[in-house]
This record gives structure tokens, C-alpha cells and sequence, in this order.
């Protein structure tokens, strides 16, 4: 989950800074509930964004599928010839 790497150095930085204090139980405590309720409900939010969206636009997803496929092609291509020239 990308959450835990992102927390870990956000928190780190708040740390050096001098910004937070996480010495004692409580304010441990608080933080990491925080870290976890906001992330789930971020993660909540999202879910349901892109359910409402997908009903909203109601794209084909034969189309969408090959969008993204020769999006992917197009870039690896364009990956490939910078390796090679």
C-alpha cells in the first residue's frame, strides 16, 4: 500500500523539524489514529468518486481498455528507442 511508505517519511520530516513530538503514548496514539482514519476515508472517497464517474460517463470499456493499451504500447515504444539512440 503506498500509504505506509508515504506516511513513514512525511512523518520523519515532521520529526527533524521539530514540528511534531511523538515521545509520549497519547500523542503516538493520536497521530497514528489520525494517519489511519484519514486514509481509509481518503481511500473511501475515491472509491466512490470513481464508482459515481464511471456510471456518469458511462464510457465503453472495450474503448477505454484499448486507450489505455496503446497508451501503454506508445510509451514503452517511446521508452525503447531512448535506450537504443
Amino acid at each position: 500500500m503506498v500509504a505506509v511508505p508515504f506516511w513513514v517519511a512525511y512523518t520523519s520530516l515532521l520529526t527533524s523539524q521539530g514540528w511534531i513530538t511523538l515521545m509520549k503514548n497519547v500523542n503516538l496514539t493520536l497521530y497514528l489514529t489520525g494517519i489511519g482514519l484519514g486514509t481509509f476515508l481518503a481511500l473511501a472517497l475515491f472509491a466512490q468518486l470513481s464508482g459515481f464517474l464511471q456510471k456518469r460517463f458511462a464510457i465503453s470499456s472495450t474503448l477505454m481498455n484499448r486507450a489505455v493499451g496503446w497508451l501503454m504500447v506508445a510509451t514503452s515504444l517511446y521508452q525503447a528507442l531512448h535506450l537504443i539512440i
